[in-house]
């Protein structure tokens, strides 16, 4: 019953569409002073092609180049900090062992960001477009961001415990670094998910990325 509903209007919108059409076939026709220009001045040359697909693909490269540049700018930040961290010296009495055990897990952590952003990078445009981004790896990474931010507040707490200002100067680099990463992430994941994409809530309520 749906189905014959359904063809039959769109016969009718197509038989509108027809007698919508015929009169302003016939009065383009019927004016002597109408020029028309050749097919040929209309469409674009192969150059012209070519050459608008070039500019396409070199304004997504250099967008693409952008953002994996300022991953990998925070991305170094943190490893950096990271390696400062592991090798703080033992004090008496210092914060030094607590240091080196946040520092060893966001060292962990940095692998698996790295690994969630290359598999949310790897899908291409045309794929994003019907199914959407991967969704696995931006929950990974939603994971990843939530981990650094306790990691951030345990860094901060550790501050107010030592009048070392080596430790400080340490920690507190270690501290803008994982910030600078998190609002990276942040921005990374909401450009994913504001992605359109055709199919992408199917994808989503099956549980199919």
């Amino acid at each position: 019953m749906f189905k014959s509903v359904f063809v039959f209007f769109a016969l009718v919108i197509f038989a509108s569409t027809l007698v919508s059409a015929a009169p302003a076939n016939q009065g383009g026709s019927g004016g002597s002073g109408t020029t028309t220009q050749p097919l040929s001045s209309l469409k674009p040359s192969g150059n012209q092609v070519q050459n608008q697909v070039q500019t396409q693909n070199m304004g997504s490269e250099s967008a693409l180049q952008v953002n994996t540049a300022e991953q990998l700018s925070s991305s170094q930040g943190v490893s950096d900090a990271v390696q400062d961290l592991l090798a703080m010296p033992d004090r008496q009495g210092g914060i030094g062992q607590q240091v080196r055990v946040i520092a060893q897990a966001q060292n962990d952590a940095q692998q698996l960001i790295s690994g969630q952003l290359k598999q949310l990078e790897s899908r291409s445009n045309f794929v994003k477009r019907l199914i959407g981004a991967d969704h696995k790896a931006i929950q990974a990474l939603k994971q990843e961001q939530l981990q650094n931010q306790l990691r951030i507040e345990s860094l901060e707490q550790l501050l107010t415990e030592t009048k070392n200002q080596s430790e400080i100067d340490q920690i507190q680099l270690a501290i803008e670094a994982l910030v600078a990463q998190n609002t990276e992430l942040g921005l990374k994941i909401s450009e994913s998910e504001s992605t359109p994409s055709l199919f992408g809530w199917m994808f989503r309520f099956f549980g199919l990325q």
